[in-house]
């Protein structure tokens, strides 16, 4: 095989490693998204979840304040954990 043969082989072989990359990139790309809109959908309802406690804080004590506080920290590590993914 001449060098010629050899700098071919190599160029088609680097572009099919390419293109295969190129695919599991823009499937990663898709995860990601569909997991960001979930985080989103979380975010949603941890907001909702703060308005209700601000709401009920005078009348019900640390229980809901409690949950709020779980469900914050379950979603802090959820943003975390896409971050690594990114």
């Amino acid at each position: 095989m001449s060098l010629k043969d050899d700098f071919q082989k190599l160029k088609e072989d680097l572009a099919q490693q390419r293109d295969e990359l190129q695919v599991q990139l823009n499937l990663a790309k898709a995860d990601l998204k569909d997991d960001w809109e979930e985080l989103e959908q979380r975010y949603d309802q941890f907001r909702q979840k703060v308005s209700q406690v601000s709401r009920e804080a005078e009348h019900s004590g640390q229980n809901v304040k409690d949950a709020a506080h779980k469900f914050a920290e379950e979603l802090k590590k959820e943003y975390e954990d896409f971050k690594r993914r990114l």
